[in-house]
């Protein structure tokens, strides 16, 4: 059965050529470029039943063109919403961005320009591992952010987390 990927890019050209080659590699796509509709599609997802499923994975773009939403913000709503996988796309390639993307639960992060073939592979590692935790009876779930690891001061300009409980 073909796995259906939603894709948030603002960038209509880049993401019709990324739904275009997803549709060659095997996926079904989604496309969508406002923020507003994706927010809309978001809210309807969240009163299906868990079993229908009817997205396997979202792909989002970190830059939007929206002043007040970036693609951190729509991966930390697709995570409230439920058990979707999410990787983030950009052009910004620094360890700050990416630290931020993987603890808003990003389970991938990828820098453009990057090849499909890269991507696809990803995908398929993403969705092999999410089938089996899915398979696999729950356990503490809690992702500790690491006591080694220390931000720079812009990390908090992309990224606020709640205080430890």
């Amino acid at each position: 059965m073909k796995k259906h990927v939603v894709v948030v890019d603002d960038d209509a050209v880049f993401g019709d050529i990324l739904c275009s080659g997803l549709g060659k590699s095997g996926f079904i796509t989604s496309k969508f470029e406002s923020v507003q509709v994706f927010t809309e599609f978001l809210g309807a997802l969240a009163t299906q039943s868990p079993s229908s499923k009817p997205v396997d994975l979202f792909i989002v773009d970190y830059h939007l063109d929206t002043p007040d939403i970036t693609g951190l913000d729509l991966c930390r709503r697709i995570k409230a919403q439920g058990q979707y996988p999410v990787i983030m796309l950009t052009g910004v390639d620094n360890v700050d961005t990416t630290v931020a993307c993987l603890y808003a639960g990003a389970e991938q992060y990828v820098v453009k320009p990057y090849s499909l073939d890269e991507l696809v592979a990803r995908i398929h590692v993403v969705l092999k591992s999410w089938a089996r935790a899915i398979s696999r009876p729950a356990k503490n779930c809690s992702r500790p952010i690491p006591r080694s690891w220390s931000p720079s001061p812009n990390y908090f300009l992309f990224f606020k987390r709640c205080a430890p409980k």
